[in-house]
C-alpha cells in the first residue's frame, strides 16, 4: 500500500512540475508574441517619428515590453525600447517641461539598466548621451557616455547622428578630442549620413569649424 501511495505521489509531483513547465512554456510563447509586435511598432516610429502619439498605443507597447520584463529581467534589448518609448514621450511634451524631464529621466534610467546588462551596447549608451543632454543631466555622466557610444559604435550611423547632437550643441564644452572626431566623421561620412550630418552642422552654426579641411 505504502509503495502504491509513493508511486502515486511521485507522478502527482511529475504531473505537478510538468503542468508548471507548460504553463511557463505557455507564458513565454504569449509574452515573446507580444514583445514582437511591440518591437514592431518601435521600428516604425523609429523610422517615422509621428506628429501625434497614441495613448492607447503606447500603453499597449509598454505593457507588452513590461511582460516581457517579467520573464527576461535581464534582457537589455527591453530595457532599451522601453528607453526609446519614453524618450519619443518626452519629445512628445516639449511644451510641458515638468512631464518632458520626468520621460527622459525615466529614458536616462531604462538606458542605464540596458547598459547594465550589455556594457558594450553603442545605442544604449548614445541614447543616454541624448537622454542626459536634453535633460540637463550630470555632465559628467554625459560625456562618459559619449565617449563609451564612440569607442563601442564608431562606425555606426546613428550613433554618429546622436553624439553629433551632442557635441555640436555644447561645441565649447566638448573638448578638443571629440571636436576633432566631429570634424572626422563629418568630413568622411557620405550619401544620407553626411546630409544629416551636415544639416546637424548648419542648425548648430559650426560650418566654419566642421567643415573645414
Amino acid at each position: 500500500m505504502k509503495q502504491n501511495v509513493s508511486r502515486w505521489f511521485a507522478l502527482a509531483v511529475v504531473a505537478a512540475f510538468a503542468g508548471v513547465s507548460v504553463v511557463t512554456a505557455l507564458n513565454y510563447a504569449l509574452s515573446d508574441t507580444a514583445v514582437l509586435k511591440a518591437r514592431a511598432q518601435i521600428g516604425k516610429w523609429q523610422k517615422s517619428t509621428p506628429s501625434q502619439l497614441s495613448a492607447w498605443e503606447v500603453g499597449g507597447v509598454r505593457n507588452a515590453l513590461r511582460n516581457g520584463q517579467r520573464h527576461r529581467p535581464n534582457d537589455p534589448n527591453l530595457y532599451e525600447y522601453n528607453g526609446f518609448l519614453y524618450g519619443l514621450q518626452a519629445m512628445a511634451a516639449a511644451d510641458l517641461p515638468e512631464l518632458q524631464y520626468g520621460m527622459l529621466d525615466e529614458a536616462a534610467a531604462n538606458y542605464r539598466l540596458a547598459i547594465q546588462n550589455r556594457p558594450m551596447a553603442p545605442y544604449a549608451w548614445s541614447n543616454l548621451a541624448l537622454s542626459l543632454h536634453h535633460r540637463e543631466g550630470d555632465q559628467g555622466e554625459m560625456w562618459q557616455a559619449v565617449d563609451r557610444a564612440m569607442k563601442y559604435g564608431a562606425y555606426e550611423g546613428g550613433v554618429r547622428l546622436q553624439l553629433a547632437t551632442v557635441i555640436l550643441e555644447r561645441w565649447e564644452q566638448a573638448g578638443e578630442a571629440r571636436q576633432a572626431w566631429m570634424r572626422q566623421i563629418a568630413n568622411e561620412a557620405e550619401g544620407a549620413l553626411a546630409r544629416r550630418l551636415r544639416a546637424l552642422i548648419v542648425a548648430s552654426g559650426q560650418e566654419s569649424l566642421i567643415l573645414a579641411n
